[in-house]
């Protein structure tokens, strides 16, 4: 058996009767594909203009899924904030006044 790894797979099998090839799509690193979506960071960047984290959590899931299929849930929603750096609906509240 030979495996090449390029941006394809190719494995290469010898068997008695002859040989058999295949060619299979890399798949996308677990990183790449656990990553919230650009478009769900936009969303909720605007969304935090008007509603506090609960409410985003609840509107993400009118529209959204996670990358497995489950419900965003309030956490999920601190999370994206920390890691994109966006500003709370308190600290937006705090530097309008």
């Amino acid at each position: 058996m030979t495996l090449i790894v390029n941006a394809q797979v190719n494995i290469h099998i010898r068997w008695r009767g002859g040989r058999t090839r295949a060619c299979l799509t890399r798949p996308r690193p677990m990183s790449v594909i656990r990553k919230t979506p650009a478009q769900v960071v936009a969303l909720i960047n605007e969304l935090l203009e008007t509603a506090n984290d609960r409410q985003i959590a609840a509107r993400l899931n009118e529209l959204w899924r996670n990358w497995c299929g489950e419900p965003f849930k309030l956490k999920k929603v601190m999370l994206v904030l920390r890691t994109y750096g966006l500003k709370s609906r308190y600290e937006r509240l705090g530097r309008a006044a």
